[in-house]
């Protein structure tokens, strides 16, 4: 079980990454006119990856969930 400092750290890596990565999902609200609410949960249930986990990482899981999510939902407005 991930302790309280851990879960900050991971929390607060997801809240950098989504930030630098949201850019993708503004652009395509804006466009759309729509809006969204997005939910991301971390699923990693090692203490030692929690403690290895790096920006970086968070940055481009939460990159690719960004586009993979405009890419959905280009494809639902079609």
């Amino acid at each position: 079980k991930l302790n309280a400092v851990r879960r900050n750290r991971i929390r607060r890596l997801m809240k950098e990454g989504f930030s630098r990565e949201r850019s993708v999902l503004d652009a395509w609200l804006s466009r759309s006119s729509r809006m969204l609410a997005l939910i991301i949960t971390y699923k990693g249930s090692k203490e030692t990856m929690a403690d290895r986990l790096k920006l970086s990482d968070a940055q481009y899981a939460i990159g690719g969930l960004c586009r993979m999510v405009v890419s959905r939902l280009e494809q639902d407005m079609l």
